[in-house]
């Protein structure tokens, strides 16, 4: 999917902070949206796989753009058979002296890993669906996210500028705005627990790097 820069919905920030440099806006925004989709964990992506024999952990590879904070669901398939979902687990339960087999339970493994269970006797196609937010430091979102969250995020972003020793400080409003983004937070949650039933669910294929 199109990335956005994050100046390009800006404005509405800036015409309330005014003359508050451009660097400071869009690290307000990056920060309003990582925290946004953290917390919400609304942004996921389809990510697809495979196992190694006798190999447990994986790592999800790497986007200069975004990092990894959670995996939502993993299924996997053999021969032409239907898609099989993993269940999530304790990685800590795991008897180490199960015999290999198909995968049946898998963990993540903070930041951008995961672990399944038992260990694999073949290859098996994996397809994952991650829950992704913004890197810290970079300046561009996602499309989709800002299609639907923008507003929101913008008020994340006032909240926090609005709080600044700055001349466009501003309490009262600040507080205004920080009630708006938990509030585009919550129906966020919401959104994503009825798996996008009255929206659209972008996802974009990856290729795992192990």
């Amino acid at each position: 999917m199109a990335k956005v820069h994050v100046l390009d919905i800006a404005r509405d920030v800036a015409q309330v902070c005014k003359k508050c440099p451009n660097g400071t806006l869009q690290a307000a925004i990056i920060r309003s949206a990582r925290g946004f989709l953290r917390q919400s964990r609304w942004y996921r992506s389809a990510l697809t796989g495979a196992t190694a024999q006798g190999v447990r952990a994986y790592g999800l590879g790497s986007d200069p753009y975004e990092e990894v904070i959670g995996i939502r669901a993993m299924s996997f398939t053999q021969s032409n058979s239907q898609p099989w979902p993993l269940a999530v687990s304790d990685p800590t339960q795991w008897w180490p002296g199960t015999q290999q087999g198909a995968p049946r339970r898998f963990a993540y493994i903070p930041e951008g890993q995961f672990a399944i269970d038992p260990l694999p006797d073949g290859v098996y196609p994996l397809t994952l669906s991650i829950v992704l937010i913004p890197k810290a430091g970079q300046n561009q979102i996602e499309e989709s996210v800002l299609a639907k969250w923008d507003q929101a995020i913008q008020a994340g972003a006032l909240a926090y500028l609005l709080n600044l020793n700055e001349p466009w400080r501003d309490a009262h409003e600040a507080q205004r705005q920080s009630l708006i983004y938990q509030s585009g937070i919550n129906n966020a949650k919401a959104d994503e627990q009825r798996e996008y039933q009255r929206g659209s669910q972008r996802a974009k294929p990856r290729a795992i790097i192990a």
